[in-house]
């Protein structure tokens, strides 16, 4: 009985390996046209673009934070000692913030549409409608990093005008 077995045993093992030898191989490149490849070669391009450009946020995002713990710092001390002439030189500097702070919002919220719109082309395979929808964040992504140094620059004049 026991013979029985491994030898059974050894048939499907050998059959196993003839099937691996009469396969068809793939065609070379994955099976996939050239102009596929190209695609996904210039969507990695635009991933890559995008990845610089949020490395890039991210830093501006900590000057920000930097800055605006400095300002507090320097607001406390105002509220302390009882100076008003600071406190007013802020208020107008709060202005141009609050302005650029909707314009930051309403870009932010442009850019979520745009990725809700590329998430629901990506499960429809449709790479060309990827490939633009990339190319618009892209854009709002370097909009955003401008409003950003705008507001380092708010920041850096208040900063200036408090001290």
């Amino acid at each position: 009985m026991r013979k029985l077995i491994i030898f059974a045993v050894t048939l499907v093992f050998l059959f196993s390996l003839s099937i691996g030898v009469f396969a068809e191989e793939p065609a070379a490149g994955g099976g996939q046209d050239p102009a596929t490849e190209q695609l996904k070669a210039e969507l990695k391009a635009l991933r890559d673009e995008l990845k610089g450009l949020r490395e890039e946020h991210k830093e501006l995002g900590i000057q920000v934070k930097e800055k605006r713990e400095s300002l507090k710092i320097i607001v406390k001390e105002a509220k302390e000692s009882g100076d008003g002439e600071k406190l007013e030189v802020r208020k107008a500097f709060r202005e141009q913030a609050k302005e650029l702070k909707l314009e930051l919002k309403e870009l932010r919220e442009a850019k979520k549409a745009l990725w809700a719109e590329v998430k629901a082309a990506r499960s429809q395979k449709d790479f060309e409608t990827i490939k633009t929808k990339l190319a618009e964040i892209i854009d709002y992504k370097g909009q955003i990093i401008e409003k950003v140094n705008e507001k380092i620059e708010i920041l850096d004049e208040m900063l200036e005008a408090l001290e």
